[in-house]
């Protein structure tokens, strides 16, 4: 295995976003880093904990925090944001990708580790029953959601 190392052109480093420090600021102290850079965004509770390994087989990522994605994602004030939204999908993804419609809803149905249960949004949407949602953190909401969704 080759150990040569090519380093990058000086001006192109110089114009760099992320330097040799962030990166000794990162090793040193992960934790307190990864938090840091988590404050960038508008959170409706901000996490306290940036990474939790405690999980068998996977890892979770702010995982105690609740993100507002529409206020992190979405920038559309008096608009009809159902058509910006549609037409969004259709510009980025095109015309097979935009989606009939789209519901805004307060909390997604999720395991205990964190996972969207597409299944159920699948089953709610194509007029099934869900079964279990045994696994889901809070099944009240996803109750509220699929009675949301028949009402409409």
């Amino acid at each position: 295995m080759s150990t040569d190392r090519f380093p990058p052109p000086a001006a192109f480093a110089a114009a760099a976003n992320v330097t040799a420090d962030v990166y000794a600021e990162a090793a040193a102290d992960p934790e307190a880093f990864w938090l840091q850079q988590s404050r960038r965004r508008e959170w409706d509770r901000e996490p306290q904990q940036a990474y939790d390994g405690s999980g068998f087989s996977f890892v979770s990522w702010f995982a105690d925090g609740t993100l507002n994605v529409a206020r992190n994602c979405v920038a559309v004030e008096g608009e009809d944001l159902n058509a910006e939204l549609r037409a969004h999908v259709g510009r980025e993804l095109g015309p097979v990708a935009r989606p009939r419609q789209v519901i805004v809803v307060d909390e997604l149905p999720k395991t205990r580790s964190g996972k969207i249960m597409r299944r159920l949004l699948l089953d709610v949407t194509a007029g099934r029953e869900p079964g279990d949602t045994t696994s889901l953190v809070d099944p009240d909401a996803f109750a509220t959601l699929a009675a949301d969704f028949r009402a409409r």
